[in-house]
């Protein structure tokens, strides 16, 4: 039937290209002839086209109903299977997928006493169909019954000698991912395979060995339990306790980088929420450096920054948020920052009132700035806790006749017998305030004695050191080299304690351990001080050693303190036109701390220098006084002291000089 419906069909096609060519024909001839003609031939080719069309609908109910699938229909008729699905479903003509699967439904809920003939109506399909479906379902129930009652005769048959090879590497141990490369199998197959043979995998094997029940089990019985060799238990074992030992080490590791991600992203947050960045750097027990490279790496501006920015013109009008996306803050600290600009603006406190820049005070605030004048604070000290200028601060001590602390240290300076009731009723200051200014001024007064007591020590000793002779003595034939010093300074013997201790060890009295210190350090002649003093060369040698031995700790500090002070002087150089930080102060502090036996007029003038530019100007000055010869105790005197000293000490090396400004 279907060998005559495509006959047909290629015949309707031959005629309608016969007709489709008389027509081409037709319009050689007169107009209507021409007209009639094609009149004629047009309804004959719609004839053909329609028989075409019905022939094509047949041969697809005639698929349909023969158990064809829609696919294979559509390949055929030359239609997609979109098409051929609406076709048949118009008809009532179902699929054989859906046909399948009522029949299995049936079959599942007994229903098959319903005959071929009763299917084929309800489907729309031939009874013979219907019959070869019901046989093929039929096939696949049997078939998965025999699967069911043969597991293990199933398997033999499957085993090939691959998967014998395979299943023995897994029970081995070796990883499914690197038996699937090895045999060209994905790792799924591999797992899949040996789960079916009960072999555990490596990573199962793992976890259990795990477990705490585990840990008391022989290798024999955990192989028994995973399918894998004793062998392959023992291995996994090891590995397992090496990774627990080296895990400890990663584990801390993993808690130090924690506790650095959790500082830098505590940095961040107090940084976003406009904390000072010497607040965070002593927080967080980090230097205000490295909190400002942090901020300024994450795009993170400082309040002072911020404010700068909203007094630029063109910017008034935008939100907290575009200014935190700007400046890399938060809203909050943006709304924070206009509310304190808002009241800084609107306060009484600093608002000029008049063409003279007079300032209306709060009698709170006027209360504050008087208690602190009275007490000696310093207008820059004032500045810093109010926020006023230093010039208005110093025009309104002026006014309520109210002295600076320099004015009393010249009056107590100048004026000897005058008692502090007296100073202060004349300069307006607390009694307590002169009290502790003529304190500090007798204590400048100490150490400037002190200074000068070290100065003349160091004179004496140089001249000594000059005055030792500069050739051997010609009896002498062992030649030692002698005992370091550094400018000019008499180096330090044992002390009375060691001294002691060594004059016990060596047998003889601590006078005469002293007696031979003093001639070793004129010349270190050995035999000659031995012969001398009765004595044999081996306790002298002692003597020697000793003090070899306290000259090089001694050397080792002089190296420190010069390598302090020249990052010192390159920091002060660097710095002349900014501020000194944290970690400069901190080495100001040592050198004076645990150098100054060491430091020279030239080291104090940094030390004063950089000392100002930490604005800690009473330090400053008081170095000056004692180290620098200042008469005149304020900042510019300061300043030009400062470029006195160093110019003079640069000026003898024959280098240059640029003055250093105090800011």
């Amino acid at each position: 039937m279907l060998e005559e419906s495509r006959k047909t069909e290629d015949q309707l096609t031959k005629e309608l290209e016969d007709v489709l060519r008389q027509l081409y024909e037709i319009f050689k001839g007169n107009e209507e002839e021409r007209r009639k003609a094609v009149e004629a031939k047009a309804r004959m080719a719609l004839k053909i086209f329609k028989e075409l069309k019905d022939e094509k609908q047949k041969e697809t109910i005639e698929l349909a109903k023969q158990g064809h699938s829609q696919v294979e229909i559509a390949r055929q008729v030359g239609k997609n299977k979109a098409t051929i699905t609406k076709f048949l479903a118009r008809r009532g003509i179902l699929s054989v997928t859906q046909i399948k699967r009522m029949l299995r439904e049936s079959m599942q809920q007994g229903e098959e006493s319903i005959s071929n003939e009763e299917w084929a109506a309800k489907t729309g399909v031939y009874p013979e169909t219907i019959e070869r479906i019901r046989q093929e379902l039929e096939n696949a129930r049997r078939n998965e019954e025999t699967k069911k009652q043969n597991p293990e005769d199933k398997k033999k048959r499957e085993l090939s000698q691959t998967s014998l090879q395979i299943l023995e590497l897994a029970r081995q141990g070796v990883p499914h991912g690197e038996i699937a490369e090895q045999y060209k199998r994905t790792a799924g197959y591999i797992s899949s395979l040996a789960r079916r043979n009960g072999i555990a995998s490596v990573k199962v094997i793992r976890q259990e060995l795990k477990q705490e029940d585990s840990k008391d089990l022989s290798s024999e019985g955990l192989a028994t339990k995973l399918g894998v060799y004793p062998a392959t238990i023992e291995r996994i074992r090891k590995e397992l306790e090496k990774t627990e030992s080296k895990s400890k080490s990663d584990k801390e590791k993993e808690a130090r980088e924690r506790q650095k991600a959790q500082e830098f992203a505590m940095i961040i947050d107090l940084a976003k929420k406009g904390i000072k960045h010497t607040a965070i750097a002593k927080r967080c027990g980090k230097s205000t450096p490295t909190i400002d490279k942090i901020a300024k790496e994450n795009g993170i501006c400082t309040v002072r920054e911020i404010v700068q920015m909203m007094r630029q013109p063109g910017l008034e009008d935008l939100s907290d948020e575009e200014w935190a996306t700007k400046t890399g803050v938060y809203p909050e600290t943006i709304a924070e920052i206009k509310e304190r600009l808002e009241e800084r603006q609107t306060t009484n406190e600093t608002r000029p009132r008049t063409n003279n820049r007079e300032i209306i005070l709060s009698p709170e605030k006027e209360a504050k700035i008087i208690d602190l004048l009275k007490q000696g604070i310093s207008n820059i000290q004032i500045h810093e806790l109010v926020g006023l200028q230093s010039a208005w601060i110093n025009n309104f001590a002026k006014k309520c006749g109210i002295a600076n602390w320099r004015t009393i240290k010249q009056i107590l300076m100048n004026e000897k017998g005058v008692t502090d009731e007296e100073v202060a009723e004349r300069t307006g200051v607390y009694v307590e305030t002169v009290a502790r200014i003529r304190a500090e001024i007798e204590q400048a007064k100490k150490r400037r004695e002190g200074a000068k007591t070290i100065y003349q020590q160091r004179a004496k000793a140089k001249k000594k050191d000059e005055e030792l002779p500069t050739t051997p003595q010609k009896k002498l034939v062992k030649r030692i080299p002698p005992v370091i010093t550094y400018q000019g300074q008499k180096v330090e013997g044992v002390s009375s304690q060691k001294g002691e201790n060594l004059a016990t060890k060596l047998g003889i009295s601590s006078i005469l351990v002293e007696k031979i210190q003093s001639e070793l350090r004129k010349f270190p002649a050995v035999g000659a001080i031995a012969h001398e003093n009765k004595v044999s060369k081996k306790v002298v040698e002692a003597i020697l050693a000793e003090m070899r031995n306290q000259e090089y700790a001694r050397t080792h500090t002089v190296v420190q303190y010069r390598t302090e002070m020249i990052k010192l002087r390159s920091a002060m150089k660097s710095a002349n036109e900014g501020q000194v930080n944290a970690t400069q102060r901190y080495r100001m502090d040592k050198l004076i701390s645990e150098f100054s036996s060491f430091l020279t007029i030239e080291d104090y003038a940094f030390l004063a220098y950089g000392y100002a530019k930490e604005r800690d100007y009473q330090r400053a000055i008081e170095i000056g006084e004692q180290h620098l010869g200042l008469e005149t105790p304020s900042i510019l005197g300061l300043q030009q002291k400062i470029n006195e000293v160093i110019q003079k000490g640069l000026t003898e090396k024959g280098t240059t000089f640029k003055e250093l400004e105090i800011g």
